[in-house]
């Protein structure tokens, strides 16, 4: 790893000089309302570094939310096409919880199963993390034993005042600052003493590495029925997950009936029909045994399957739930209690 530093107004300049290039896509947080949002960038002067949390992770630029995976022309085999997204793109100012959660996916369409549609996004994207600036009442990452940046992301940003202290990880990184940045190691100390300056709004009650057992210790908790006696299975805790990557598949045929596509869409297990097999058979047609798959999967299968804990802490579940229920610190402390 090497250590950089760049003034603000330089690394306006520079984003600005990568948007006007062309050569790839910027995307950057921007206002969205009184929220944020990741968005492609159309001048530097719609980035906001100074921001606590964005509606949705940016996982949706590799695996959006709705795409074709497959084109074909009716009764011609000759024509059934892979549709891969190689476009160049830059992500800039994302939270190392983020990181995290694209971590997990790389783990989980990378090494457990490839997934060439996701492949081909993630080798073209280079990831400028950044350390939060921003309380949220919200996120415990501190105790969801996040994974070090330097895992997933090319470079970290690390606000110090007047300038941006950099952390180097990899040649992509080093390509996107080029000589805008000024290689200097003396910042080290200074990105060590200010990553971690801003707490966190909550703590996870249980250590993550004890939640798989503890998990397995209340799988007949009353508390799943009361939970579920509240949630309105409407989706919106895993739809906003960075680390949820569940999907469904479906074949559309144009109204020609000359030409179709596999689209794959994003999908969810809260949701009523999420479980729901050929002859209508639900296996999780209960609303307390969905919400209890949720809190599971995140705990427990993710950590069996993938060896990494489902859960990063960023706390969108907890805000985006409309009933309350969804904030997994209050889950486990009243499993505790019960």
């Amino acid at each position: 790893m090497k250590y950089a530093k760049i003034t603000k107004n330089g690394l306006n300049s520079l984003i600005e000089e990568h948007i006007q290039s062309g050569k790839a896509s910027v995307i950057g947080v921007v206002e969205k309302g009184t929220r944020y949002a990741f968005n492609e960038l159309e001048a530097v002067s719609d980035l906001v570094l100074d921001y606590d949390v964005t509606i949705l992770p940016p996982k949706k630029y590799f695996i959006p939310p709705v795409e074709s995976i497959l084109s074909y022309k009716v009764k011609d085999a000759s024509s059934y096409k892979a549709e891969l997204d190689e476009s160049a793109r830059v992500l800039i100012g994302v939270h190392p919880y983020d990181l995290t959660g694209i971590r997990i996916l790389d783990t989980a369409f990378m090494e457990d199963k490839k997934d060439p549609n996701y492949i081909a996004r993630r080798n073209n994207t280079t990831l400028i993390g950044l350390y939060p600036t921003k309380e949220f009442k919200y996120r415990f990452a501190a105790s969801a034993d996040n994974m070090d940046p330097s895992e997933t992301s090319d470079a970290m940003l690390c606000d110090l005042g007047d300038y941006y202290g950099i952390e180097l990880f990899t040649d992509k990184g080093r390509d996107f600052f080029g000589t805008g940045a000024e290689e200097d190691d003396s910042v080290a100390e200074e990105i060590e003493k200010n990553k971690n300056r801003i707490p966190d709004g909550q703590e996870l009650p249980v250590s993550a590495s004890d939640i798989p057992a503890f998990l397995e210790s209340k799988e007949e908790s009353s508390v799943w029925e009361d939970k579920a006696s509240k949630c309105y299975s409407c989706g919106s805790c895993v739809l906003v997950c960075p680390t949820c990557y569940c999907f469904n598949m479906k074949e559309e045929l144009d109204l020609s009936l000359e030409k179709g596509q596999r689209v794959r869409t994003w999908d969810g297990c809260m949701l009523e029909g999420f479980a729901e097999v050929a002859g209508g058979h639900n296996f999780r047609s209960e609303k307390a045994a969905r919400f209890r798959h949720r809190i599971f999967r995140k705990g427990k299968y993710l950590v069996d399957r993938l060896g990494k804990f489902g859960c990063v802490g960023c706390g969108r579940c907890a805000d985006a739930c409309t009933s309350d229920v969804a904030n997994p610190v209050q889950v486990l402390e009243d499993l505790k209690e019960n």
